[in-house]
């Protein structure tokens, strides 16, 4: 890995944190916004009482002027019942328009918070899917990224410092810049592990998985490493699986894909290479 390639992943690394970070924030805030909304349009029931209350004096003032109207001819006898069938007419007719205006009124309040409730949840899980596609496209290129990079240098801060370093010339690379690949790389990756398989014609061979987006440590001789039952292995297969598609989407000779690699090697021992974590299209190209 030269200068520019260094300098490049980091940013990269460096920019994916800062967007999934920002990205996180704004999923959160559109969490908490939802929620709010919807607490604060929570249906409240419209009051019977005020209703009761304007009604019955609508009603009593009308009251009055029926009474008025028909009074003139009625005897001193007969104009009391008269009066009092008046108002009670009155408060009956009050309490049933009421009630029926009290009914429409919260029946239309509840199909309208409704309708609020369910937009702000559509437009709220509609942004909020956005931004969690996001958090996961910047945690693969986070992870792409770290698979090829120091222990040493994962963390923002770290990683801009290497940059730093990088750009003010005191190192070439980031191996350089992070003193280079440890122990601690090498156990922090994923060890292939062989599994045996036999093909059309009985063949027993042995496949190793190269997966997206992981560091891994593959061995350079897996037919003195690994044995089925006592037995030597002669075939070996290395295998692509794809972490955004979820399956393996390919295979090939595992010594040749082997000498494929070597662009992505990011250190070596005597009888193990330890490779960088693949894009998908990395992979497809070497399915090829």
């Amino acid at each position: 890995m030269n200068k520019t390639e260094s300098l490049d992943i980091l940013n990269k690394y460096i920019n994916a944190l800062k967007e999934r970070s920002e990205t996180e924030e704004r999923l959160s805030k559109i969490d908490d916004g939802s929620r709010s909304i919807v607490r604060d349009a929570a249906f409240e029931e419209y009051p019977f009482g005020k209703l009761l209350v304007t009604f019955i004096i609508v009603f009593a003032v009308l009251g009055m002027i029926i009474r008025m109207v028909i009074s003139s001819n009625l005897s001193y006898k007969s104009e009391l019942p008269v009066t009092v069938a008046i108002f009670a007419g009155c408060a009956v007719l009050a309490f049933a328009a009421a009630k029926i205006e009290h009914v429409l009124i919260n029946r239309a309040r509840s199909k309208k918070n409704k309708e609020l409730v369910k937009a702000v949840n559509i437009i709220g899980i509609s942004e909020a899917d956005r931004c969690r596609e996001r958090i996961n496209l910047d945690n693969r290129k986070i992870a792409e990224a770290e698979s090829a990079i120091p222990l040493s240098c994962h963390g923002s801060m770290a990683a801009k410092q290497a940059r730093k370093l990088i750009m003010s010339g005191k190192a070439e690379t980031i191996e350089e810049a992070a003193g280079g690949y440890t122990s601690e790389d090498w156990e922090w990756a994923y060890k292939a592990e062989p599994k045996f398989y036999s093909d059309s014609e009985q063949v027993t061979f042995g496949a190793l998985a190269l997966t997206e987006a992981t560091r891994t440590v593959l061995p350079k001789e897996p037919q003195k490493r690994f044995s089925l039952e006592g037995n030597t292995v002669s075939n070996w297969k290395m295998a692509f699986v794809s972490l955004t598609d979820g399956e393996i989407i390919g295979d090939g000779d595992y010594f040749q894909t082997l000498s494929g690699i070597e662009r992505y090697i990011l250190d070596s021992n005597q009888d193990s290479i330890l490779v960088r974590g693949l894009t998908l299209k990395e992979l497809e190209r070497l399915k090829k």
